[in-house]
């Protein structure tokens, strides 16, 4: 079987943030925001969705249009990430999926979520923390909305060329605008 992205990163980028993405991994919100079976690994694909939100949040301004080298090079400077800055991620990452399980989807598992609309929504939540923690859970469904009829998450929109620059950018940028206080 050929082994995807993110099974070569876990393979060669071995410590402790990836260490940190396989436990996240087992977070029950996240696990139900993805619909995920006990036990199941998913071939850590859900692992890349986290690393996606990590990447995008930290250095959204430095992609160049290249999803798999951006992600590479965001794991391999981060490989040895000292304990706090592991904290600090863990703790950005609870207090992101949080919201979100709890506050737009009832502590339910989600509707289908496409990984575009997903790391949107991470990006766009996890960029307002402070804010979010102020809105009421009517609010963030609201909001949510919002994120999803917009033009950026049209079927057409995300039809093709969903990891060009400009589309990605322009996609995150409408999230953190759609979450901000």
């Amino acid at each position: 079987m050929k082994l995807n992205n993110q099974e070569i990163r876990n393979c060669i980028y071995g410590g402790s943030f990836n260490y940190l993405l396989k436990e996240l991994d087992q977070f029950p919100p996240w696990r139900r925001l993805n619909k995920m079976r006990p036990g199941s690994t998913y071939r850590f694909t859900k692992q890349e969705i986290m690393l996606r939100f990590f990447s995008f949040l930290d250095n959204r301004h430095h992609y160049e249009g290249h999803l798999a080298k951006f992600l590479n090079d965001y794991m391999h400077e981060h490989q040895d990430a000292p304990e706090s800055w592991i904290e600090e991620k863990r703790q950005l990452f609870l207090k992101t999926v949080g919201p979100i399980s709890e506050g737009i989807f009832d502590s339910k598992p989600p509707p289908k979520l496409s990984i575009t609309v997903l790391e949107a929504l991470l990006v766009g939540v996890g960029a307002n923390i402070s804010a979010v923690y102020d809105f009421s859970a009517t609010e963030l469904r609201r909001r949510y909305r919002l994120l999803t009829g917009h033009a950026e998450f049209s079927e057409g929109a995300l039809r093709e060329g969903l990891s060009k620059k400009l589309r990605v950018i322009e996609r995150l940028n409408t999230a953190i605008s759609i979450f901000s206080a």
